[in-house]
């Protein structure tokens, strides 16, 4: 079990508490054949808001999902973070329940450790700074959200 692991549960389980409309984490598990440690988190059944999205959704639960997603990522922020690698993929779906999950690349925003591209590139939502290797801010969320 590395760091970032840890960290990644640390935060889930601390955001739980303060943070709306982020994933729910349970605990972990190991898997007796690996050894590999994994996440328990909140099952959510319809899957990512990026398939969803293919979908034909009306438009007033658009504009509910977009408000779900801000009341998330403010939440986040709130508490000086910032999510750092924030796309539909990490939007999941239960019903009408929405959540904002892959909380590992959540760091600070003051962070100047870490600056650059992490995990997934999805160009058209990539903020520009972003590939001039500049940190992560809380204003690139905001554009993720334009």
């Amino acid at each position: 079990m590395n760091d970032d692991f840890l960290n990644e549960i640390k935060y889930y389980i601390s955001s739980h508490f303060s943070c709306v409309n982020t994933v729910i984490c349970y605990g972990i598990t190991q898997d007796p054949d690996t050894q590999n440690y994994m996440m328990v988190l909140q099952y959510y059944k319809n899957g990512d808001l990026r398939n969803n999205l293919m979908n034909d959704l009306e438009y007033g639960n658009k504009i509910r999902y977009l408000f779900t997603i801000i009341d998330g990522l403010l939440a986040i922020h709130n508490t000086g973070k910032v999510h750092k690698d924030f796309h539909s993929g990490n939007v999941l779906l239960d019903g009408n329940v929405l959540a904002i999950s892959d909380l590992g690349m959540c760091q600070p925003a003051d962070d100047n450790e870490r600056k650059g591209v992490f995990g997934v590139i999805p160009v058209s939502y990539t903020h520009l700074d972003v590939y001039k290797r500049q940190r992560h801010t809380i204003m690139m969320s905001k554009y993720y959200i334009s």
